[in-house]
């Protein structure tokens, strides 16, 4: 279990992860260790190796595109909800390689280079993801 540095507050958590971590298992480990049912996060900081995707509807895959090297995290926006009674988050981010060029998507995996600083908003209550047949992806079943 990795041991992640985080500060509980009234409405959520701050949460820092170093160097070498693996952003999506950190944040999902984290969700698991602290019984998080639902949340929304945001977070920055300076990430390698990213893999990330855009959602064809047409043919209900993740077409994906792999970015070696470092770049800057302008946003990285989520949530977290139940599936199968697990915390499964949904992740986009923005970043910017040496060129200042943006990119962006579904993130689907990214190791942190500098630091990741996330902040967790929750409220105590409990969110599910249902199979929707019209898109075939698992959404909020609100």
């Amino acid at each position: 279990m990795i041991i992640m540095k985080f500060k509980r507050t009234e409405n959520g958590y701050y949460l820092k992860l170093d160097r070498g971590e693996e952003v999506i298992g950190s944040l999902t480990e984290f969700a698991e260790q602290e019984d998080i049912t639902a949340a929304v996060f945001s977070g920055i900081g300076a990430f390698k190796d990213l893999e990330v995707g855009y959602y064809d509807l047409e043919n209900r895959e993740y077409p994906r595109q792999e970015f070696k090297g470092s770049y800057e995290v302008l946003s990285c926006k989520g949530n977290f909800a139940l599936k199968d009674g697990k915390p499964v988050p949904h992740c986009h981010i923005v970043f910017s390689d040496i060129h200042y060029q943006a990119h962006g998507g579904h993130l689907f995996r990214a190791t942190v280079e500098v630091t990741g600083e996330f902040y967790f908003a929750t409220d105590g209550e409990n969110l599910e993801r249902r199979y929707d047949e019209s898109v075939g992806l698992s959404l909020w079943d609100l």
